[in-house]
């Protein structure tokens, strides 16, 4: 009962993808700890589930995506299956967005085939605030979308290298721009409303954020060198009057991002903004350790063309002296030579081990 009016809350995902629930009975004693129930009833308070309206074989499971040969069976390529998974992902997030009752924790789950009880694709949309004792039983079961999403970015790089992954990124611009989108409207939902130390005004404003818990302050003006579309573009263009953005105690704009992988980010659109428009800027060099981190935060803010390779400046053309070059590949100083190594001395050879001398 009200399914259709729940179908079309997925708004313009609502002909793709169909919004399904579980037995009312099952909704019912979702936190019911009776043998009978647990294992049986719906995972949570608010449990539904998404499903596409393709009925090919190759969207059976999760297991299958990007791997059915596309002469012979029709397959889609894995860059064309990634960019189908991130719009399930943001017609869920829509979903738990306009529907009411939920809360903003949502969690996005698939079941692999051999621990999946039904046997079609479905999406698991839970809200996490109200989880019940089914939840924790299959917990084992619950794969989040975004290692679904993760594994198909990295097989599509293993596979393809620089150039499969810039293949990936172009083809799934527009799905990357709909999920930001859907997740900028979902973040907002249960926004704070404290007043900002950020109102929206012009260019030449100062955006105080927290992201992860650590201040920054970054001109608006370099904010919006990302490109258009992007995710961090529009959460501060003119448009965007700040009432949907989340707030910490002191009125600073809160980025729910890994701090260190948005710092890299922001220090190198600052370079940008910086480095004249006739000069390149290099990419930035990020540690190892963080390198992974960087490349996901930046594809999922829209802004990874601008790290990716070496970049012309965005700042005003001015009389500067060549540009210095670096005396080794990597930045800083040369290590100093290492002191001379001490030899040891040698030993007194054995011959004359027991010579004695008579000085008289």
């Amino acid at each position: 009962p009200n399914m259709a009016a729940e179908q079309l809350l997925l708004g313009k995902f609502k002909d793709e993808f169909m919004i399904c629930s579980n037995r009312p009975e099952n909704d019912e004693h979702w936190d019911s700890e009776d043998p009978e129930w647990v294992g049986k009833a719906s995972m949570s308070r608010c449990h539904r589930f998404l499903t596409s309206k393709d009925l090919h074989f190759q969207w059976f499971n999760a297991l299958l995506f990007g791997l059915v040969e596309q002469d012979e069976w029709g397959g889609v390529s894995k860059v064309t299956a990634l960019a189908q998974i991130e719009k399930m992902k943001a017609a869920a997030l829509k979903y738990a967005t306009a529907v009411e009752g939920w809360s903003d924790k949502v969690g996005i789950f698939f079941h692999v085939f051999g621990h999946n009880t039904v046997n079609s694709l479905h999406l698991h949309i839970l809200d996490m605030k109200a989880l019940g004792p089914t939840f924790w039983k299959y917990e084992y079961k619950n794969l989040s979308i975004d290692a679904v999403i993760k594994v198909l970015k990295e097989e599509i790089d293993h596979e393809q290298g620089a150039e499969g992954r810039l293949q990936r990124l172009e083809l799934a611009a527009c799905q990357a721009a709909m999920v930001a989108s859907e997740a900028a409207s979902f973040m907002g939902k249960s926004s704070s409303l404290q007043p900002s130390k950020w109102q929206g005004g012009g260019s030449g404003e100062v955006v105080q954020l927290n992201v992860g818990g650590e201040p920054v302050s970054i001109a608006k003006e370099t904010l919006q060198i990302a490109p258009k579309g992007s995710l961090l573009r529009e959460m501060f263009n003119d448009r965007w009057d700040g009432h949907q953005h989340q707030f910490d105690a002191e009125g600073r704009v809160f980025l729910n991002f890994p701090p260190r992988a948005f710092k890299i980010i922001a220090d190198h659109l600052r370079m940008l903004h910086l480095t004249p428009n006739t000069a390149l800027l290099n990419p930035p060099r990020v540690p190892w350790e963080l390198q992974d981190e960087v490349l996901e935060l930046s594809w999922h803010l829209g802004v990874h063309p601008l790290i990716d390779g070496p970049q012309w400046g965005r700042g005003e053309s001015r009389g500067l002296p060549p540009k210095p070059r670096p005396p080794s590949r990597f930045c800083g100083r040369r290590r100093p030579p290492p002191p001379p190594r001490l030899r040891k001395p040698a030993e007194q050879p054995s011959e004359f081990t027991n010579v004695s001398i008579d000085v008289r």
